[in-house]
């Protein structure tokens, strides 16, 4: 936006010339830390330590029909667009207690010298349709922007995650071979969806797979910002070709999808377009 490219109102707020009205841009935010990222790549190099040491445990999952029957006509229309082959949740294991969100600075205090070994599942959704935003916050690019994920917002996000919830409380009850304790987080009296609801938005997390703020679409719908060959509309020699350009997040991690991407709009490139 501080090149001049992105909603006229916002751009003429800071003064800033405008090159391209482009709405669209900076909306649409989908949220699924580098420098949390090789900080615990150092500390598994140094000593062994840090979360690169978990055992990896991911899996996809189309929800079950038992966990489908509460879902709303709004929740079932919205999800019955996707193709059948689409996963809903994703199950991430841990070999440890990952359950206080509320900082990453101080450890959960509950938790100091209690005794007890923790093992987690936590519960993602991986086709979010809530829709957030990013805009600028001055003409300054080393301000950071204003983020608002809107997490939780759409009908279908919400029965989704209290369903994804209750289906990781059934992996725990099915493992007979092994003795697990009473459940520490957020602990076996949160029972009802609007109990199970509080505790999600107060203790989600994001995935850090924001995407979607220059959304692939029509010329003429005010909302997409590039062709189908990544151009920026209204601005020449200019395209955007990483996660930003996606219409919406496919389900899962987009890493594949952003070189899917990047191979086809290097051949447009190629081939002149």
């Amino acid at each position: 936006m501080v090149s001049g490219v992105g909603p006229k109102d916002t751009l003429q707020e800071y003064d800033i010339p405008l090159i391209a009205n482009l709405p669209g841009v900076g909306q649409n935010i989908l949220i699924d830390d580098p420098q949390y990222a090789a900080q615990a790549e150092f500390d598994y190099n140094f000593d062994q330590t840090a979360p690169i040491t978990d055992f990896g445990f991911i899996s996809f999952e189309k929800l079950p029909k038992q966990y489908r029957g509460s879902f709303s006509s709004v929740t079932e229309s919205v999800l019955n667009q996707f193709p059948a082959d689409w996963p809903e949740m994703e199950y991430i294991g841990g070999d440890a207690y990952t359950g206080y969100n509320t900082n990453f600075i101080t450890a959960d205090p509950r938790l100091e010298d209690d005794g007890y070994e923790y093992a987690s599942i936590d519960s993602a959704l991986v086709a979010p349709l809530s829709r957030g935003n990013v805009t600028i916050n001055s003409t300054d690019t080393m301000d950071p922007p204003l983020i608002n994920p809107n997490w939780l917002t759409a009908e279908a996000d919400v029965e989704v995650a209290i369903a994804g919830f209750k289906r990781t409380r059934q992996f725990w009850a099915n493992m007979h071979n092994i003795t697990i304790g009473e459940e520490y987080l957020p602990g076996p009296n949160v029972t009802t969806d609007e109990e199970i609801l509080a505790f999600l938005r107060q203790d989600a997390l994001e995935l850090w797979h924001a995407s979607a703020t220059c959304a692939m679409g029509k010329k003429g719908d005010p909302m997409a910002v590039v062709d189908t060959h990544a151009r920026v509309f209204g601005v020449q020699g200019l395209r955007v070709v990483d996660a930003s350009a996606f219409p919406f997040l496919p389900p899962g991690h987009p890493q594949s999808t952003v070189y899917a991407l990047a191979e086809k709009i290097a051949d447009d490139i190629k081939r002149g377009q």
